[in-house]
């Protein structure tokens, strides 16, 4: 199914689509503006009838405001991971009933293939947990700077730049927590 089909609430593999946008976590919230397991913009949740935080709110109620999104935007209204919604696939989620308070599950690794040997599978390892006061030293210089954009992670980043988020870490003393980055700064690559 592209962005350009159309799609009935019925036919949506909801938990397709969260695994690709969350990992299946439905209730992440990690800091780049987006929450839950759809992924969903504080001001989409809030005109399609989400109260209080996407992250706080169970699988159910995250997708009853994806079908109200469904039906005014289509599937592109996630234009990247639309494109999973026709999925037969079945996945089991984390976080089902939401999240009271900052979460985000990184010890799992996902590798499903999801079409024709493509391969969209989340390759970071978090098998370490890096926090505050964690010393990382790096093994390269910088070569260059980058603009964090929305939904970047930081093992996204570096695999993008050939290199370790633990390596990025290092370049970069004003990342305090790892798991939590923003988008607009400028870091060391």
């Amino acid at each position: 199914m592209t962005a350009a089909q159309s799609a009935s609430a019925d036919d949506v593999n909801w938990d397709a689509i969260a695994n690709c946008e969350s990992g299946g976590n439905w209730g992440i919230n990690t800091g780049n503006g987006y929450y839950g397991g759809l992924q969903f913009s504080q001001s989409t949740w809030n005109a399609y009838g989400g109260s209080g935080s996407a992250s706080s709110a169970s699988r159910d109620e995250q997708i009853a405001v994806a079908e109200r999104v469904l039906d005014s935007q289509g599937i592109g209204a996630w234009p990247v991971c639309g494109q999973y919604g026709s999925s037969g696939q079945s996945y089991s989620g984390t976080n089902t009933e939401g999240s009271s308070g900052y979460s985000q599950d990184t010890s799992s690794s996902y590798s499903e293939d999801y079409s024709q040997g493509a391969d969209y599978s989340q390759s970071a390892d978090y098998s370490s947990d890096y926090s505050g006061g964690a010393d990382y030293s790096a093994s390269r210089e910088a070569t260059g700077t980058y603009e964090i954009q929305a939904g970047d992670t930081l093992s996204s980043i570096a695999e993008a730049h050939g290199t370790t988020w633990q390596d990025l870490a290092a370049l970069n003393s004003g990342i305090v927590d790892a798991n939590l980055i923003y988008a607009g700064e400028t870091i060391n690559v």
